[in-house]
């Protein structure tokens, strides 16, 4: 895990050497399942503009302050259990599809999250995203990696280059982020194996 302080650093270096003295100054799209980025990280990289989708799209943090955004694994598991709630409150109100989005305009909660998807707020993210010229996240993430794939096809195709840059200074090999990271681990774990053997360890 990597704060969100590096981050704003790497964005730092990357902004410093790519300005000339004539170029406007650069604009973020902040993406993020954690809705605090949007709080805590802008300020760092300030006088910069951040813009990301509004927080009151996200269903992560609903209901209850202590479950809320820890990890994806967490994350994952917290939506589940949301949408099954406010299925469950729905249920016995009686409100049906046809009934939702109408108590939903008139304010109800309940009816309001049953409206969202936190899986359409991370498409649009990825798709937001893959229009920018310079990616910097990281590879141990399986998004980040859908997202350097699709912005670099767009740059490919628009001939213009595109900058990566991850914060744990690891290069994309394109094999697959979830394999590369548990490479990396069991590289780290015992020295004196070699890559080949870890890797013939996968299929075992």
């Amino acid at each position: 895990m990597r704060s969100f302080s590096e981050y704003a650093q790497l964005f730092k270096s990357y902004e410093y050497w790519r300005r000339d003295g004539t170029q406007p100054q650069v604009s973020l799209l902040v993406g993020s399942e954690d809705k605090k980025t949007f709080t805590h990280f802008p300020p760092l990289v300030a006088p910069a503009r951040s813009f990301w989708l509004p927080s009151h799209l996200f269903v992560m943090d609903a209901f209850s302050k202590v479950n809320s955004f820890k990890s994806i694994r967490q994350g994952n598991s917290r939506l589940g259990e949301l949408y099954r709630l406010v299925g469950e409150r729905a249920k016995e109100r009686g409100l049906g599809p046809a009934q939702v989005a109408a108590a939903a305009a008139s304010g109800d909660a309940d009816a309001s999250l049953l409206l969202k998807d936190e899986g359409m707020v991370l498409i649009a993210q990825i798709l937001l995203m893959a229009g920018c010229e310079a990616f910097i996240g990281s590879y141990a993430s399986n998004v980040a990696v859908l997202l350097h794939d699709l912005m670099a096809a767009k740059r490919l195709a628009a001939q213009l280059p595109l900058h990566a840059m991850d914060v744990n200074g690891r290069v994309y090999c394109g094999c697959g982020a979830s394999f590369c990271m548990t490479l990396e681990r069991k590289a780290v774990r015992d020295p004196t194996r070699s890559v080949k053997d870890i890797i013939d360890s996968f299929r075992q």
